[in-house]
Order: C-alpha cells, then sequence, then structure tokens
C-alpha cells in the first residue's frame, strides 16, 4: 500500500518536524522498537495546514467519532498536566464515554 500525504499552509519549520516526525517512524520501524511520537498543533497560534491523502486501496472501515467538547478538556488537562502516555488518554476517554469515571 502507498499513502501520500500533501499538506498546505504551513511554515518551513513546521514542515521541519514533521519531515523529522515521519523519519523518525522509518528509524523506529527498521530497528524493531516501538515508541509514543508526538506533534503539538498550535491551532491557536499559526499551526492550520490543510492536508490531502492519496491512498493507492481502499480502507478499512474505522468507526471515527470526534471528540466532544468535554472530552477534549480531559485529553488537555491530561497531557499539560500529567504528560500520560496517549493510549492511557484513549482508555480514560473510552472510559468517561462508558460513565466509568469521574
Amino acid at each position: 500500500m502507498e499513502l501520500v500525504i500533501r499538506v498546505k499552509n504551513i511554515t518551513p519549520s513546521q514542515a521541519l518536524v514533521l519531515k523529522t516526525m515521519f523519519e523518525d517512524m522509518e528509524y523506529l520501524g527498521k530497528i524493531g522498537s516501538s515508541r509514543y511520537l508526538a506533534f503539538m498543533a498550535d491551532g491557536d497560534g499559526n499551526f492550520h495546514p490543510t492536508v490531502a491523502f492519496e491512498i493507492d486501496e481502499p480502507l478499512p472501515d474505522y468507526d471515527y467519532q470526534p471528540l466532544t467538547e468535554s472530552e477534549r478538556e480531559v485529553w488537555a488537562h491530561i497531557y499539560d498536566e500529567e504528560h500520560i502516555p496517549l493510549e492511557y488518554k484513549r482508555q480514560s476517554v473510552s472510559k468517561q464515554r462508558e460513565g466509568e469515571c469521574g
């Protein structure tokens, strides 16, 4: 499978960070290592990209539901205050949706 990603409306430094993130993904795959990678998207600053994808074969269905405002607040709090890994955040948001945490 091939995926082509076109990102417009970014600065040279944002392009460099994105390029580096993809290079890090490639490197980790080559050496067989697992890590969380993050990209700070400063949407209230100057990061307002437009993204287009070209994919050479169909993708499986994915039941994506954007986060609600309260879920975004949970993620922001966890990231800003506690620096907990992404997988934990996903589990916490899922539990909140199910009413398991306050």
